[in-house]
C-alpha cells in the first residue's frame, strides 16, 4: 500500500526533530529506515517501470540516504518509489490498520487534533469489538490488558507515537477476527485475469467469450513490464495508482 510506505517516510523525516532525540525514538526511526530501504531494494530491476526509476530506487535502497532526510527526499520517495512498492502481506485488514496507526502517529506529531481524535475513536471502537470476542479467541485473550487500556480515554491522554506503535504491533493481527463490513477490493489472478473492483466486476472473465479471453491474455503477455500487470501476474495487491492506470487505459478496458 502506497500510503503505508509514504507514511513511514514522513515519520522518518519527523523523527529527525529534536523532540525525538531519545534512544527509543531513534531506534524506532532506524527500524523504519531499514524497512523502507529494504522495500526499495526488493523492487525487481528487470521490470521496465522499476528500471525507469532506477536512480531513485538505487539511492533509497541504501539506509545511508536517510541519515538526513529532506522534504525533497520525501517527495521523491512518495512520488517515484511508493507506487512501485510491493507488499506481500496477504492480510488486508492488518495493512489497513497499519496505515491508520501510522497516520495517527503523524497526526499526533503534527498536532492535528481533529484527525487524531477521529482515529483514536475508531481504534477505541475496534478494541471494544475485539473485547467482545476475546473469551472465544486465544490470540485476542492474550492481548486482554492492552485491549482494555485502549478503550479508555486515559490511555490516549498524551499518548506517544511509541505507545501507538505498540498498539499497532500487538493488535494488527487481530483485526481479521472482526466481522466484515463495507466494500472490498479483490484481485485474484491464477492463469488468467479476474478483476473485481469496488462497486462490482469490471468484466466477468469466466463468462467471456474465447476471443475476448485471447485478447486479454495477449495484452497481458505484451505488457508484462507494466507495474500493475506485473503485480496482477504475481497476485500482489494493487495500489490506487495501479487501479487508475488500468481503469483509464482504453486498451485494457476494451480488450484490444
Amino acid at each position: 500500500m502506497e500510503r503505508i510506505f509514504s507514511a513511514k517516510v514522513k515519520l522518518i523525516l519527523a523523527l529527525q526533530d529534536l523532540r525525538f532525540t531519545g534512544d527509543s525514538y531513534q531506534d524506532y526511526r532506524t527500524g523504519l529506515v531499514e524497512s523502507v530501504a529494504a522495500a526499495s531494494k526488493a523492487l525487481p530491476m528487470e521490470n521496465f517501470a522499476v528500471r525507469e526509476k532506477r536512480v531513485y530506487v538505487e539511492k533509497y535502497a541504501q539506509p545511508e540516504s536517510f541519515s538526513s532526510l529532506t522534504e525533497k527526499d520525501v517527495r521523491n520517495l512518495s512520488e517515484q518509489i511508493a507506487p512501485l512498492i510491493i507488499f506481500t502481506d496477504p492480510d488486508d485488514k492488518a495493512k489497513a490498520f497499519d496505515a491508520a496507526m501510522y497516520l495517527l502517529m503523524l497526526s499526533v506529531i503534527n498536532g492535528a487534533e481533529k484527525p487524531a481524535a477521529r482515529a483514536i475513536k475508531r481504534t477505541m471502537t475496534i478494541s471494544s469489538k475485539l473485547a467482545k470476542k476475546g473469551a472465544a479467541i486465544p490470540q485476542i485473550l492474550a492481548q486482554k490488558e492492552l485491549i482494555e487500556q485502549v478503550q479508555t480515554s486515559t490511555f490516549w491522554d498524551g499518548v506517544s507515537i511509541l505507545e501507538i506503535e505498540n498498539v499497532r504491533v500487538n493488535l494488527r493481527d487481530l483485526i481479521k477476527f472482526l466481522d466484515d463490513s463495507g466494500h472490498k477490493v479483490y484481485i485474484n489472478l491464477q492463469d488468467e485475469i479476474l478483476a473485481v473492483f469496488e462497486g462490482g466486476a469490471v468484466y466477468d472473465y469466466e463468462t467471456a467469450d474465447e476471443d475476448y479471453k485471447n485478447k486479454v491474455n495477449q495484452y497481458v503477455n505484451k505488457h508484462k513490464e507494466h507495474i500493475a500487470i506485473y503485480k496482477l501476474m504475481n497476485n500482489i495487491p494493487l495500489t490506487q495508482t495501479d487501479y487508475s492506470s488500468l481503469c483509464y487505459s482504453p486498451r485494457i478496458m476494451s480488450g484490444v
